[in-house]
C-alpha cells in the first residue's frame, strides 16, 4: 500500500519554498526602494551644494564691489571735506551708482531665509548711518571745511561699514563651507548604508 504524503505547507497553505521566495522578493524590493531613496537624498544634497556655490561666489564678488564703491565715495567725500574742491565729488557720485548695482546683485543672490541676509541688513544699517550722519551732511552743506573731529567721526562710521562688510563675506564663506560639509556627510552615509545593504544581499 502506497501512502501519498502531501507537501509541507506553512501559513495559509503556502509551501515553505514559496514563503522563502516571497520573503526574498520582498526583501529585494525593500532594498531597492531604500537604495533609490538614498540616491535621491544624495542628489538633493548635491543640488543644494551646487546652488550654494552658484550663489556664494557671485555674492562675495558683489560684496567686494559694494565695499569698493563705498571706499570711492568715502575717499571723494574726504577729499572734498579737506579741500572744498568739487572735483573730489565725482568719485562719490560714481560710487553711488556702483553701490546700487552691487546692492541689487546681493539682493538677488542672497535668499531671504539665508543666514547671510541678516549680515547684509547689518551692512545696510552701517551704510545708512555713515551716509545720514556724515556723508549727506557734508554734501548738503556744500562745505569743504571739515574739522579734524568731524573727519575722524566720519572715519569711525566708515570703519563700521568695513567691519560689517567683512562679516558678510565671512558669513557667505561659512554658508558654503557648511553646505560642502553637509554634502560630504550625506555622501558618506549613503555609501555606508549601500555597502551594508550589499552585505545583507
Amino acid at each position: 500500500m502506497v501512502l501519498n504524503v502531501p507537501a509541507r505547507r506553512g501559513w495559509n497553505g503556502w509551501t515553505l519554498a514559496r514563503r522563502l521566495r516571497v520573503a526574498l522578493l520582498s526583501l529585494s524590493l525593500l532594498l531597492l526602494l531604500a537604495a533609490l531613496a538614498l540616491v535621491m537624498v544624495l542628489r538633493k544634497a548635491d543640488r543644494v551644494l551646487t546652488d550654494q556655490v552658484q550663489r556664494t561666489f557671485p555674492a562675495r564678488l558683489a560684496a567686494s564691489q559694494l565695499l569698493t564703491s563705498l571706499v570711492d565715495q568715502e575717499t571723494g567725500l574726504r577729499g572734498f571735506a579737506l579741500t572744498g574742491d568739487q572735483d573730489f565729488l565725482e568719485p562719490y557720485r560714481q560710487g553711488l551708482v556702483d553701490e546700487q548695482a552691487a546692492r541689487a546683485a546681493l539682493e538677488r543672490l542672497i535668499r531671504p531665509d539665508a543666514p547671510a541676509r541678516l549680515s547684509l541688513l547689518t551692512v545696510d544699517a552701517a551704510i545708512t548711518a555713515w551716509r545720514d550722519q556724515y556723508a549727506a551732511l557734508r554734501i548738503d552743506g556744500q562745505s569743504g571745511s571739515g574739522t579734524d573731529d568731524t573727519i575722524q567721526f566720519g572715519r569711525q562710521l566708515f570703519e563700521r561699514v568695513r567691519q560689517t562688510n567683512a562679516a558678510l563675506d565671512a558669513e557667505l564663506t561659512d554658508q558654503l563651507t557648511s553646505a560642502r560639509r553637509a554634502a560630504e556627510r550625506d555622501r558618506h552615509i549613503v555609501v555606508a548604508v549601500l555597502a551594508a545593504m550589499a552585505l545583507v544581499v
